[in-house]
This record gives structure tokens, C-alpha cells and sequence, in this order.
């Protein structure tokens, strides 16, 4: 199973980022075969309108089966529904902790968006 964690750096030691959308990097772990890549989400970051279904799009085509997020839309919340993808919500931590938490069956499996349809924008770069 490929899964995505939306994170701050680039490594299992980085911060979650809250934001799923506006989220700086995604870690995708397949959990099967023990394979690690990052992405960088530079390309929906900024976009003032359907970010959210834009990097589940995103996100989907590179076969993630299942999402690690902290705050999430409705509507990437119903891109992700539609494709079979299931999300999981961590609120904090790292992204090796949402990992073991994962593996350990210990994250809570979202059945509806848990923010609103926009989240507001920073000036984070």
C-alpha cells in the first residue's frame, strides 16, 4: 500500500504540515515494499483555486491507496473518496511517527472533511 504524508521537509523527521493542500512536501512510503519518495507540491501550493483537487489528483496518479493529513477539504476529501483512497487523520508529530502509528493501526480513519472548503492562505515560501 503507497501512502501519503503531507509534511513540512523532506525526510521522516520533518513536522507534519496541517495544511493538506497548501502542504510543502508529500512523503509517499509504500508500506509492501519498504520504497520512500518525496514530491514536492510547489506546482499546487499557490493555486488560488482547487488546490485540494488538484494534489489528490496529483496524488492519485501516482497510486497512493491512502493519505496521512491533518486538516483536509471537502473537496479533496471527495477526490480522494472517489478514487478508493483512504484518509487518515494526525494532527502532530513527525512523519516517521505517523508512519509507526499508521502500520500500528493507531490513526483515526476520516468519513468526512474535517476543514473548511477554503483553508487561509500564509506567505510561507
Amino acid at each position: 500500500m503507497k501512502v501519503a504524508i503531507a509534511a513540512e521537509g523532506k525526510d521522516f523527521g520533518a513536522k507534519l504540515d496541517p495544511r493538506f493542500a497548501r502542504a510543502r512536501f508529500f512523503i509517499l512510503v509504500d508500506i509492501d515494499h519498504g520504497t520512500v519518495s518525496v514530491r514536492s507540491n510547489v506546482d499546487f501550493q499557490r493555486t488560488v483555486h482547487l488546490a485540494g483537487t488538484q494534489t489528490a489528483g496529483a496524488l492519485i496518479s501516482l497510486g497512493v491507496q491512502a493519505a496521512i493529513v491533518g486538516q483536509i477539504g471537502p473537496k479533496a476529501f471527495a477526490t480522494f473518496k472517489s478514487a478508493g483512497v483512504r484518509v487518515f487523520h494526525a494532527s502532530s508529530g513527525t512523519v516517521g511517527e505517523a508512519i509507526d502509528s499508521f502500520r500500528n493501526g493507531l490513526l483515526v480513519e476520516l468519513t468526512s472533511p474535517n476543514a473548511d472548503a477554503h483553508w487561509p492562505q500564509s506567505d510561507r515560501t
